[in-house]
């Protein structure tokens, strides 16, 4: 490999780790709570990166390390997050409420 692009891959790693506030595990963990919090299972990657605005490619790049989310990603993921929980908490209030009703 030429020394440019050795030079130039080392850089963008190391811009990129420098960047990230969270880690590829994270971007996993949060991809995976965001499809349970919606009810059902783990969030594809493809959904994920529609909900992000980023193409499914750059999900897995994500997950897998080779590059991290820019701070205005990872501020929209944790915005989807607490937005998710939010309502997941609403739907566990209401079924509460309905329960404690008698009929």
């Amino acid at each position: 490999m030429p020394a440019t692009k050795r030079a130039r891959k080392g850089r963008n790693k190391r811009v990129a780790t420098n960047r990230s506030k969270i880690t590829p595990d994270e971007v996993r963990e949060y991809r995976r709570e965001l499809g349970h919090l919606g009810g059902g299972s783990d969030m594809s990657q493809q959904d994920f990166a529609q909900l992000v605005g980023v193409s499914l490619m750059t999900v897995s790049r994500w997950e897998r390390g080779v590059y991290a989310p820019s701070p205005t990603s990872i501020k929209l993921i944790k915005q989807e997050l607490r937005t998710a929980q939010s309502r997941a908490q609403m739907r566990a209030n209401k079924l509460l409420t309905t329960e404690a009703v008698p009929v």
